[in-house]
């Protein structure tokens, strides 16, 4: 329901673009209706209304139709018909020439992945106000894709977006001063960029500041601040972040010195299965998934116990 959440909160605004909201032309009060109904349930009504819109020129439907489908959820993901309906709207709306540029990069639309292609839809994009493009350049600055490799320019670039408070962006430097990417390693640098990014609930961030936390890189040591922030991550659908929760909870419970029917020790045993679950449904390595099968069974040994305690103690 990611593209539904994001333009929910651009009908509040009357503008599109997300972070860049601003820079964006107007909402029309027929395309935030029809969007409305697609997130009421009436996905072929609401549908219909934006084809009918955008066959009539209008380019805000043509913008909220093309995420609704590249994201998927209540409309099926159909990436190039989305990539179709970014190159109309582009001429106008700075978010549709960032996500053209995405469709250029990962090749979601006709043509195959064209790094190059991109890095200029992504400069077009950020001159037109686009901040967030400015780091997804920088970041094909760093790799060498389709352009002459340039760490310190990209990373200088993923600087000025993460200034203007875009979360990925922040994401990425904290990333880069954690390797020394561009700019000389930082690992307390990297905790402070983290930290901003985690503040918009950036799962990439949380999961790895969770890291920087268990290791006691670049600052203090903390076990609990390390479950919080992987926490966060869980939640935002992150199935590493899942997992590395999954793994400490467990760990703490086949080490903690519990009472039997500790109201505690159940709530940890329901949030470890909850993530031991996710990850086996979800991640992308047999090896973790089978580690967290070898966990679940143990959980469940313990729910069924103080599920035990509690039927005794009736």
């Amino acid at each position: 329901m990611r593209a539904i959440a994001i333009w929910t909160a651009l009908l509040a605004l009357g503008a599109g673009g997300g972070a860049a909201a601003a820079e964006n032309p107007p909402v029309g009060a027929d395309v935030r209706a029809a969007v409305a109904k697609i997130g009421a349930g009436d996905a072929a009504g609401g549908r219909a209304e934006l084809e009918r819109l955008g066959a009539a020129g209008r380019l805000d439907a043509d913008q909220a139709l093309g995420e609704l489908l590249f994201f998927g959820g209540p409309l099926p993901r159909d990436t190039r018909a989305a990539c179709a309906l970014f190159e109309r709207s582009s001429g106008t709306w700075p978010t549709g020439m960032h996500d053209l540029a995405v469709c250029a990069e990962q090749g979601l639309g006709a043509d195959a992945p064209d790094p190059g292609k991109a890095a200029g839809l992504y400069q077009r994009a950020a001159d037109m106000g686009m901040a967030k493009s400015k780091c997804a350049l920088g970041n094909l600055l760093i790799a060498g894709l389709g352009v002459a490799k340039d760490e310190r320019r990209g990373h200088g670039l993923c600087l000025e977006a993460a200034q203007a408070g875009i979360a990925d962006a922040q994401a990425d430097v904290g990333n880069q001063f954690l390797m020394g990417v561009g700019t000389a390693q930082d690992y307390r640098e990297a905790r402070r960029w983290y930290q901003l990014a985690v503040a918009q609930r950036q799962h990439q961030a949380a999961r790895t500041l969770g890291e920087m936390y268990a290791n006691g890189d670049g600052g203090p040591r903390s076990w609990d601040e390390a479950k919080r922030l992987w926490r966060i991550s869980a939640e935002e659908g992150d199935v590493f972040g899942a997992s590395l929760l999954a793994t400490r909870l467990t760990g703490e419970l086949l080490a903690a010195n519990f009472r039997p029917g500790d109201p505690q020790r159940a709530a940890d045993i329901a949030e470890a299965i909850r993530w031991s679950q996710f990850t086996i449904d979800h991640h992308p390595m047999p090896k973790e998934v089978e580690a967290a099968k070898g966990g679940l069974a143990i959980l469940r040994g313990m729910e069924q116990a103080e599920e035990q305690l509690r039927q005794r103690s009736k």
